[in-house]
């Protein structure tokens, strides 16, 4: 077909207007072309189309998506949301545009609707917006009109003192007054009624929630619990080393077992089996002990499933699927194919039909074949369960948040969790539809009502590097992320100070005065109403602060980097020393102890600092100092060091390694901690390992009057009376 130009169609249609339509006609094409319209031909509907992007428009234009026009930009108005408050959460824009705390701030069209809805945090709740917008509610509405540029909206999250849980004290007297109810990475969960639930895990965790309460029950192991089978009055806990446990309604009985560690257990087909590592397969007998099973492999089986003996199926490592034949003791191993590269992290099933979930975020069923059912390789996923017919899978995003998929009968929908849970999930089970649960990494409980999830837990869960009391009432700890908690004496709330990357130490010579230090040299002061950001005159990452008073403050950090702030400003001091310094500790003003990596122990007099050598040329890292009547304590990853009478010695060796925090009330009364939960205390003669209840890195210790008070990994305070 010949293609005709505009110019001559208009040509040709003006000879057959009559003037005055052809003038009409002229106006309109006069305005169209004003208004910027790059007008064209759609060779399919053979009519006139505009732009369809802001690239197709004149400069200092925008394509309109309704008509296709390209017009002058609406005007606009930044639009900043601030959170302020002791709760946490997050607040949200429709139009899209603000996603606070990460995107603040966005640039909205004067005269538009924007409406901002905040999502309070675990253990807190929308107390209100204020200035740029007022409401009480979780939602409020503004209109931007252009007389105010920026508009700012505070909106305050507080904490919610109804849904905050008391903190839970286990068997060893310790108490998680941080997260709640507890910081141990929780693994598996069943739901037997209603609103209730157990859930297993690390240090020999047992966990109940019944009637709207959590109870620590003492399991008397500290192993990792691995798996939970059963109900309320009667059910099996398997765990690390061969661990299993029986209740019955009263106490939890040990019951003698062999193989490696333990990952899964089942009972459902009327003898109790558990598997595990390498190969590992066990039944209880009647006399309750368990003994061993010949599996046919020696991966490690993490799930186990069936509806009748002769269905009894575990799967594990490298695609393997081991069965029961019914009868006797041996069972038959295969490799499947299509899964020889994965690992099959659960097991479970509905009649005849078995699901699994694989290391490569796979969902797969099993009918007579196994089929793939979903496959998202961004999803870590550990739990799987069937709740009323309906299976749900547990697990985690990419950064490590918390994800929920559930089967709908044609596709796996990703449940709405809000905010999002902060912490990947690692079991889920379920009494009804809705009443579905998911717990995981630092003791996280949320719960499903049949319409969305909601958090049962609270508490920030960074890593607190660093705590210190002034009283019962007056307690703070800073971590990663910028992290600060403050204790009342009731609970801790969220501070935000501004601080940014981690926190490394804090320090305090009353409520008035406080010091938090951390990564790029960051060093943060508090009156007693707000903190403010100092100059450190460094950026390399301060690691440890101690002072005799306001106006006597050192800090330590990466490089050698030591400082000294005399009341009005840091100053450098020499350390003669490129190593990193991880704490600092002073006796008097002519006495300063830091310490650090390779075995480096640095002394002040009131000066700079000089080495002083440990016994035996010390090239180990050196966490911690502390001291008291005279003498001075340095810690070592698995040895302590005491400096008296002008030399140092060694004390006997701890009976636990991984140690990284020292404290303690005297010289007859010393606290290591460490990694995994450890905890040491010697008497001044001998060392005697003492029972945490924490599975998570204990990073730092506090003693002050009767209370002991300890930080580490996954959000954890733990308070202890002495």
């Amino acid at each position: 077909m010949r293609r005709v130009s505009s110019t001559v169609k208009w040509a040709h249609l003006s000879t057959v207007l009559s003037p005055s339509l052809r003038a009409m006609t002229l106006g309109i094409l006069a305005a169209t072309t004003l208004a910027g319209v790059q007008l064209g031909c759609d060779a399919t509907m053979k009519s006139a189309k505009g732009c369809g992007a802001d690239s197709e428009c004149p400069m200092g234009t925008i394509c309109r998506p309704t008509d296709g026009r390209c017009i002058t930009p609406p005007p606009t108005v930044p639009v900043e949301v601030v959170l302020t408050g002791d709760g946490t959460g997050t607040v949200t824009s429709t139009p899209a545009g603000i996603t606070c705390g990460s995107t603040c701030s966005s640039s909205f069209t004067v005269g538009e609707k924007v409406t901002l809805t905040a999502m309070p945090g675990a253990g807190s709740k929308v107390a209100g917006f204020s200035i740029g917008c007022s409401s009480q509610t979780d939602r409020c509405e503004l209109t931007p009109d252009g007389t105010i540029n920026p508009l700012r909206v505070l909106v305050n999250f507080a904490v919610d003192i109804d849904a905050a849980q008391p903190a839970l004290c286990n068997e060893h007297g310790f108490c998680w007054e941080n997260p709640r109810p507890l910081g141990n990475r929780l693994r598996r969960v069943i739901s037997p009624g209603a609103g209730e639930i157990w859930a297993v895990g690390d240090a020999g965790t047992v966990l109940r929630r019944n009637n709207g309460s959590f109870a620590l029950m003492p399991s008397g192991s500290e192993r990792n619990l691995n798996a939970i089978w059963g109900n309320s009055s009667d059910h099996y806990v398997v765990g690390d080393a061969a661990t299993v446990l029986h209740y019955q309604g009263a106490a939890y009985v040990a019951e003698p077992s062999v193989g490696g560690n333990l990952l899964d257990v089942f009972a459902g087909v009327g003898i109790p089996f558990a598997v595990g590592s390498a190969g590992t397969v066990v039944r209880r007998t009647g006399t309750g002990t368990w003994m061993a099973d010949s599996s046919g492999t020696t991966q490690d089986l993490w799930g186990l499933w069936g509806s009748s003996l002769s269905t009894l199926t575990a799967a594990g490592g490298a695609g393997t699927v081991t069965r029961y034949p019914g009868t006797g003791t041996a069972w038959t191993s295969s490799t499947e194919a299509a899964y020889a590269s994965y690992t099959f992290r659960g097991l479970t099933g509905s009649g005849t039909t078995l699901w699994a979930i694989d290391s490569y975020g796979g969902i797969s069923r099993h009918a007579g074949t196994w089929t793939e059912s979903r496959r998202n390789t961004n999803d870590n996923l550990w739990g799987i369960a069937v709740v009323n017919g309906t299976p749900y899978v547990a697990g985690g995003n990419p950064g490590g948040t918390g994800t929920v998929l559930r089967f709908d009968g044609t596709t796996w929908q990703r449940d709405v969790t809000g905010a999002g849970a902060p912490n990947t999930f690692f079991g889920i089970a379920g009494s009804a539809a809705n009443d579905v649960w998911a717990v995981g990494d630092a003791g996280t409980v949320w719960q499903y009502n049949g319409t969305n999830w909601q958090p049962r837990s609270s508490g920030l869960t960074a890593t607190f590097n660093s705590i210190v009391a002034l009283d019962t009432q007056n307690v703070w700890a800073v971590g990663n992320g910028g992290s600060v908690l403050r204790y009342n004496g009731t609970y801790f709330s969220p501070q935000n100070i501004g601080a940014t990357g981690s926190l490394q130490a804090i320090w305090a010579s009353s409520a008035s005065d406080i010091w938090a230090v951390g990564s790029g040299g960051q060093a943060w002061r508090y009156n007693g109403t707000t903190w403010t950001a100092t100059d450190s005159k460094t950026t390399a990452s301060l690691n440890g602060v101690f002072g005799l008073g306001p106006n006597q403050i050192w800090a330590v950090g990466d490089s050698g980097v030591i400082r000294f702030f005399d009341g009005s400003s840091w100053a450098i001091v020499s350390s003669g020393s490129g190593a990193t310094l991880r704490r600092v500790w002073a006796a008097s003003a002519s006495e300063i102890w830091a310490v650090g990596d390779g075995g480096i122990v640095q002394r002040s007099s009131g000066g700079g600092f000089s080495p002083v050598v440990l016994p035996g040329g010390v090239t180990s890292n050196l966490y911690d100092v502390w001291g008291a009547s005279g003498a001075a304590w340095v810690l070592a990853d698995n040895a302590v060091y005491r400096y008296a009478g002008g030399s140092f010695s060694s004390l006997p060796a701890p009976p636990v390694a991984g140690l990284r925090a020292l404290s303690g009330t005297g010289p007859a009364d010393i606290w290591a901690a460490g990694v995994g939960g450890v905890l040491a205390r010697f008497n001044g003669t001998t060392w005697t390992r003492e029972k945490t209840g924490a599975g998570t890195d204990l990073l730092s210790i506090h003693i002050r009057g009767t209370r002991a008070w300890l930080t580490g990994s996954n959000g954890t305070v733990l308070r202890k009376t002495l």
